[in-house]
């Protein structure tokens, strides 16, 4: 059964970048992690996971969810008023919840399984890579317009590729330990981050490059001292190149795009709705039926703290970041460096649906929490 729950995990990552059908839909790997989940439910020891503290805050943030999207379904069903949307918000955050003990379970009873993951990641980043170069797009967006590579949106595939870097760069893996190999998903992971415009995901990539680079043994030390020296050097010609200069030029006009439209950053975000509607901070507005509020934005809060805070209350954010903090709190310093690129991320982005980011919890907890050989560092 170990070795089915690994051709799972590794069939999601190589096909968490396809999206066939319409954001908010599932796409065919969330297909293959729910036929995992199957398994996992009646798998051996699946109820002593359950017993875990950080899985118990989990299920308490999840029940706080659940609650307050069924509250108002029925709320609005009493005035014939169709708000099922909501409900489907209960599905993703249950669905997150089995895809950690998946990744969870598979990780702390198989440690060995690290380097076939962090191989499955290298692969996964250098096929997107190729599909860019060919600029392949195959995504869709709501209104049926063709994106980047087969990601709905530029901002999916920045933050796919952060997490895929995040990911690879906490596992404890032998190919985290040679500089060519760090230096090649660097690149790629680079490249996919340029090609998306996503200035978040571009930041996260600074500090996560900072940790591999400073992960390495020692013996590569001159290795990264003539890289950053090359790089230095060759950094104002990559910069004149068409390439780079298109990007930048992207997020320059995506920085700019608030102003012709008279408004402010706060309102495109949605963060409006906290002062317009602040009653909400303290009961929870549940998530869907958005044309409820007397905000500039239609959709959701572009913030995934934000969202959490909004949708599910005070309340609600002191049990996620409870959860959070349980999930770090064994190796507290090293897990903050390696989640500060996701913080800043859903800072300014709804990035809390992404499986991947709960993959990426599942293993820091499971690293930080079973055996000394597991911990997230060289030693």
């Amino acid at each position: 059964m170990k070795y089915f729950f690994l051709f799972i995990i590794i069939a999601y990552i190589l096909l968490s970048p396809f999206y066939i059908f319409e954001s908010g839909l599932p796409q065919p790997a969330d297909f293959v992690i729910a036929f995992g989940c199957l398994f996992l439910i009646f798998s051996k020891d699946f109820l002593l996971y359950l017993k875990l503290d950080v899985v118990k805050k989990f299920i308490y943030f999840l029940s706080l969810t659940i609650f307050i999207n069924i509250f108002y379904f029925l709320f609005f069903k009493s005035q014939s008023i169709d708000a099922s949307a909501m409900l489907s918000y209960i599905f993703y955050y249950s669905f997150n919840f089995l895809f950690f003990l998946l990744f969870l379970k598979t990780l702390q009873e198989n440690p060995e399984f690290s380097d076939k993951i962090a191989f499955t990641i290298i692969f996964c980043l250098i096929v997107q890579t190729i599909l860019a170069v060919l600029g392949i797009n195959g995504g869709i967006k709501g209104d049926g317009t063709r994106s980047v590579i087969f990601f709905n949106n530029p901002n999916q595939l920045g933050y796919f590729a952060l997490l895929m870097l995040t990911i690879f760069i906490t596992l404890k893996s032998k190919y985290k330990q040679n500089f060519y190999i760090i230096l090649l998903i660097l690149v790629i992971s680079a490249s996919l981050i340029l090609f998306s415009g996503s200035r978040a995901a571009l930041g996260g990539f600074i500090i996560l490059s900072i940790i591999s680079l400073y992960q390495l043994e020692k013996k590569y030390r001159l290795s990264v001292f003539v890289f950053v020296v090359l790089l230095t050097i060759a950094t104002p010609i990559i910069y004149k190149t068409t390439f780079i200069q298109d990007k930048i030029t992207l997020i320059e006009r995506r920085g700019g795009r608030n102003e012709l439209k008279n408004v402010t950053e706060a309102q495109v975000r949605g963060y409006d709705r906290f002062w317009l509607h602040p009653e909400y901070i303290f009961f929870g507005a549940g998530e869907g039926k958005y044309d409820r509020f007397d905000s500039w934005h239609s959709l959701e809060i572009h913030s995934g703290f934000g969202t959490v805070l909004f949708s599910y209350g005070i309340f609600g954010l002191i049990l996620f970041s409870n959860f959070i903090f349980k999930v770090i709190s064994n190796n507290l310093f090293s897990n903050i460096l390696l989640l500060l690129p996701v913080i800043i991320y859903n800072a300014t982005h709804q990035g809390l649906r992404f499986s991947l980011l709960w993959a990426l919890l599942a293993i820091i907890y499971a690293y930080s929490n079973t055996n000394p050989n597991l911990r997230i560092d060289n030693e």
